[in-house]
């Protein structure tokens, strides 16, 4: 029996329009109504998930780094080493990287240096996330900071040999698990969403058995890899889809919510 149905956000859960909508909320209330419990998985931090801010959903952010309750409470968290992190500030101190917190997100260059992620806005604009974003800190108030994931956006899908190397001499202490080439996501290297989820499983008391995962891109492939039901959209990567137990239909025809709601109602 299924009691907890773990899903990435985009490509998967949400629509077309990377957002929520009356379909995926209501069918969502009808999971749990019949009993089933429905988790975020992504490496969205959940100051960028605005669109779910009144679900009251489960989350295993930042690619499991972060897992939080179904009322936005912090349940476990794994940060970057503060020795390593303390490298990181000092040789990239010039350039814009997120350095994503629990409560923030923080940069050590002024606000004028950061360009917005690609595709995020035109004409240059900023996307609106000022309000959880700290310019110009220290890298003693950074380091002060719960730091669980910095992001590392590029100009083009080429690799960055300087973030390259680095990752190369810390094989044992940072991972890389981006969705796109154009950005890095670097977290501990104990974290992936196979192990956030099955951190938020064991809070519960869900066994692995007891529980789905959805997802459809490069940083889904070792949840979908590591539970028995594994399903992803037949929109998704053909990585994530020959990692996945299982297809589904199209995510953007709301096939995520209408196989966890067929999922928990068969098992009556």
């Amino acid at each position: 029996m299924i009691k907890l149905f773990a899903s990435d956000l985009d490509g998967t859960l949400l629509n077309r329009e990377h957002d929520i909508d009356d379909t995926i909320r209501q069918t969502i209330r009808k999971v749990e109504q019949a009993g089933g419990l429905v988790a975020i998985a992504t490496g969205r931090s959940p100051l960028m998930c605005d669109m779910l801010k009144d679900e009251n959903l489960y989350m295993c952010s930042n690619n499991g780094a972060l897992i939080l309750d179904d009322h936005g409470m912090i349940l476990d968290k794994t940060l970057i080493d503060k020795t390593v992190l303390r490298a990181i500030l000092e040789q990239f101190r010039d350039e814009p990287l997120q350095y994503v917190g629990t409560d923030a997100i923080y940069h050590t260059v002024p606000y004028f240096a950061i360009r917005p992620p690609k595709g995020s806005e035109s004409k240059g604009k900023m996307p609106d996330w000022d309000h959880f974003r700290k310019f110009d800190c220290s890298i003693e108030d950074i380091l002060s900071r719960d730091i669980v994931k910095i992001n590392i956006h590029k100009e083009s899908d080429a690799p960055y040999p300087k973030v390259e190397q680095l990752l190369a001499a810390c094989p044992d202490r940072l991972i890389n698990a981006a969705t796109t080439p154009s950005i890095y996501e670097i977290t501990d290297a104990s974290v992936n969403k196979a192990a956030g989820v099955k951190k938020l499983g064991q809070i519960l008391h869900i066994s692995e058995k007891e529980t789905a995962v959805y997802g459809d891109a490069g940083n889904d492939l070792a949840m979908l890899q590591a539970f028995e039901h594994s399903y992803c959209p037949s929109t998704g990567l053909p990585c994530a889809k020959e990692a996945a137990g299982h297809i589904i239909g199209p995510y953007d025809d709301y096939a995520v919510v209408k196989h966890m709601l067929e999922t928990i109602r068969n098992q009556k």
